[in-house]
């Protein structure tokens, strides 16, 4: 889009240009701090506090199908138990230890936001909601827009409790957490990409960023909850999901594909669910930072913005800084400064989120290490003998001679853009002085700052940002081999 010719000189329109930045800045932050003060009366029913080791539930009923589509990036778009609201009843359920054996068709939504409880919800039978027209690429979006007439509430403790109970009475329910891996990543990764790869191969299933994990970070990372509560909630909320995916009769194991800053707290999921497995999707920084930023930036108020080098001023204002500031602790760690970051503006925090998570993916390799870690640029480069590799190292039972490729369902996935129908929009620049790209966030003064930036990352070649111990597609082991 074109920037409106401005007459640049004029003291009178950066003036004006100035006062409208402060106002939007300003009506952002009350909107989103009155949207806090007033979540309470959204509900229009009483409901009770709910503490972590008392075993209540609750179901709410609502009179429709779906909630509220998700909000813009980050915060705003976790799922809530307001998502559904107005409801017309609260009514609390003696029967919640076998809730879940009683009702299998409930999902496990999100952590509610003001207790410690768990939202799980009823999704609408296939003949009501197979032509609603909802987005259906995260499984968050799918589960609120055909979640249908109830929601329910459980404590901690009470949903613990339904779990085990529903685990106890399931078919080959043991060692069912071994037969799933989550997949990390550094966001804009082409991680969405993956998890539909993942899905259509090997009798694998994928479900895309579960908001359950993400609402748990970010309650964690709030101080609204203790890590051992947080952790037994992801355990939990993994073996309902391993559950009701592992008990179809095709399905083999299970991919979840995780928000990129989850990664952020590694033992909320590593910790909690030790027998799983957990893998590592990354991009060189330049075109990451390009997505990012045409993903999230792209309107003509962000592009506004950017050209009058007024982003830094507008992230300072708006909840964008507390936001940035949880997905960029590299800030708080000494290692690069808020001002340093800020003196980029947008292409900056973007830059500081993905030195964030690669510091925290490296501190892991060296530790613990990963069981899979590939490269954006190795699985858009070779497709199939990616995804190959990648099941070989997790899964290496599931390639036999009686559990081939799926070739044209690959080729399907490959073949569009992983968020829509639409043409892929990812940047694919990987050279800071390919200025041949548009739209351009990266621009040529920016070229030095950002790379002194990225320079301060942990990694021990800061050239090519490749992280130790990824994997070479073309050399993957046979499993006789790796069993040597």
């Amino acid at each position: 889009m074109l920037l409106p010719q401005l007459p640049l000189n004029s003291c009178s329109v950066w003036i004006a240009v100035a006062i409208a930045v402060i106002a939007l800045c300003l009506g952002y932050r009350w909107q989103r701090q009155s949207g806090k003060s007033s979540s309470k009366s959204i509900y229009c029913v009483e409901i009770p506090g709910i503490e972590e080791n008392v075993p209540k539930a609750y179901v709410l009923e609502f009179d429709r199908i779906g909630g509220r589509p998700a909000g813009p990036a980050g915060v705003e778009s976790i799922a809530m138990l307001a998502d559904f609201a107005p409801f017309t009843s609260c009514k609390e359920i003696s029967t919640y230890t076998s809730l879940l054996v009683d009702n299998p068709n409930l999902i496990v939504y999100t952590f509610f936001e003001k207790g410690d409880a768990v939202v799980l919800v009823e999704p609408a039978p296939l003949k009501l909601s197979q032509n609603l027209d909802i987005p259906r690429t995260f499984h968050y979006q799918q589960l609120r827009g055909t979640a249908y007439e109830r929601v329910y509430l459980l404590s901690v403790t009470a949903f613990h409790l339904a779990v085990k109970e529903v685990s106890r009475t399931a078919p080959n329910s043991d060692n069912i957490l071994d037969r799933c891996v989550f997949v990390h990543s550094t966001g804009r990764c082409g991680s969405t990409l993956l998890s539909k790869a993942l899905g259509s191969a090997y009798g694998i299933e994928s479900l895309s960023e579960p908001d359950i994990y993400s609402a748990v970070f970010l309650a964690f990372h709030e101080q609204r909850v203790k890590k051992p509560v947080a952790q037994q909630v992801v355990r939990d909320a993994t073996i309902l999901f391993a559950l009701q995916s592992l008990q179809k009769e095709k399905t083999s194991a299970l991919a979840i594909k995780l928000r990129s800053w989850v990664t952020l707290e590694p033992s909320l999921i590593m910790e909690a669910v030790k027998e799983s497995k957990s893998m590592f999707l990354y991009r060189h920084p330049v075109p990451t930072i390009d997505s990012f930023c045409m993903a999230f930036f792209n309107n003509p108020f962000s592009r506004a913005l950017r050209a009058w080098n007024l982003d830094a001023a507008f992230i300072r204002w708006t909840w964008l800084l507390d936001f940035f500031r949880m997905i960029c602790p590299i800030m708080s760690l000494g290692k690069v400064t808020e001002e340093e970051v800020l003196q980029l503006g947008l292409v900056g925090m973007t830059a500081a989120a993905w030195m964030s998570v690669m510091e925290v993916a490296f501190a892991i390799q060296l530790k613990e290490g990963w069981d899979v870690i590939l490269r954006y640029e190795d699985l858009v480069k070779h497709k199939e003998n990616a995804i190959t590799a990648t099941v070989r190292y997790l899964f290496p039972h599931l390639i036999t001679n009686k559990n081939q490729l799926h070739l044209g369902a690959l080729d399907h996935v490959f073949g569009e853009d992983a968020h829509g129908s639409s043409s892929v929009t990812s940047s694919s620049r990987v050279d800071l002085d390919d200025l041949t790209h548009d739209p351009l966030y990266i621009r040529r003064d920016d070229i030095q700052p950002l790379l002194a930036l990225l320079e301060k990352v942990s990694l021990p070649d800061v050239t090519t940002f490749i992280l130790p111990g990824t994997i070479d597609v073309l050399q993957v082991p046979s499993f006789e081999e790796k069993e040597k």
